[in-house]
Parts: structure tokens; C-alpha cells; sequence
């Protein structure tokens, strides 16, 4: 058995404790759906208020979705 490098976060121990029981994967790919919803909702609110707070208009999202930018390597 491998030993983990780095202790588990308290997140990732009561979710080992939900998942200690046997769940049907119909009830697993509900919960991963809901935990990626959940996730999907705060990225989109937290771009919402970068949308606001710069007063983007449509043409200033159509403009950077065409603006090509080249970076060097650092």
C-alpha cells in the first residue's frame, strides 16, 4: 500500500467518511454532477462581478475573444 506525502485536508476526510458505505453509481454520478454544478455557480458569479465591476459591454467580450496576445516564456 502507498503512503500519502502529504496528510489528508479535513474536505477530503469527511468526504472519504460519506463515501465509506457502497453507493449505487446512478447516486455517484448524481453527487458529481451536484459538486460540479455547485462549482460551475460560484466560477459564474465571480465572473459576473468581474463583468460588472469593468462595465464590459457584448463588443468588449467580442473584442478580447478575438485579441490575440503573444507572451513570452518565462
Amino acid at each position: 500500500m502507498e503512503t500519502l506525502s502529504q496528510p489528508l485536508n479535513l474536505q477530503q476526510i469527511e468526504l472519504l467518511k460519506l463515501f465509506k458505505h457502497d453507493i449505487p453509481e446512478a447516486d455517484w454520478q448524481e453527487l458529481r454532477t451536484l459538486i460540479s454544478q455547485y462549482f460551475l455557480e460560484k466560477a459564474k458569479n465571480e465572473a459576473d462581478k468581474v463583468w460588472a465591476k469593468n462595465a464590459w459591454t457584448d463588443e468588449d467580450a467580442y473584442k478580447m475573444l478575438h485579441q490575440h496576445e503573444r507572451r513570452k516564456s518565462v
